[in-house]
């Protein structure tokens, strides 16, 4: 069983015999399972992505007074102060808008890849279709005969 022991500054501390636990329960965890319990207990929601994109294009459609406004305000969400904080650096304004452009059109190199197939032109006569290609096949150099010329 603890007993009590009187403290320097007065009052009295409780010290443990050898083999007791005051806290048998021990120091209460705090990680992200209860940090979220606690958020979704407040009434804070994650953001969605399709919340995150448009608040984002209107941002960008904001003036600078308008930003700055926003910015201040200690009500406006963490997460949107934080991106005007970006929009405002020229080192991540180009980044961030950059990854906008590329999630809302796609990724612009792609587009420009050599590596990708290139479409086949089709000609269509009379009772004929004539594919042209880059390269000739040897289907194509086949005369009459059907020899490989």
């Amino acid at each position: 069983m603890a007993k009590q022991v009187p403290a320097r500054n007065g009052g009295t501390l409780t010290r443990p015999e050898k083999g007791d636990v005051l806290n048998p329960k021990g120091r209460p965890k705090k990680g992200w399972g209860t940090l979220n319990d606690e958020l979704v207990a407040e009434g804070i929601e994650p953001v969605s992505k399709a919340n995150y994109r448009n608040v984002v294009i209107r941002l960008m459609s904001c003036s600078e007074e308008k930003l700055k406004e926003i910015q201040v305000n200690k009500a406006t969400p963490m997460w949107i102060r934080w991106i005007i904080g970006d929009l405002g650096s020229p080192k991540t304004r180009a980044r961030l808008m950059e990854d906008l452009r590329n999630y809302t059109l796609g990724d612009s190199v792609a587009d420009l890849d050599d590596d990708q197939e290139k479409p086949t032109e089709m000609i269509i006569t009379h009772n004929h279709v004539i594919m042209k290609r880059d390269e000739p096949s040897k289907e194509a150099d086949k005369d009459n005969t059907g020899e490989v010329e």
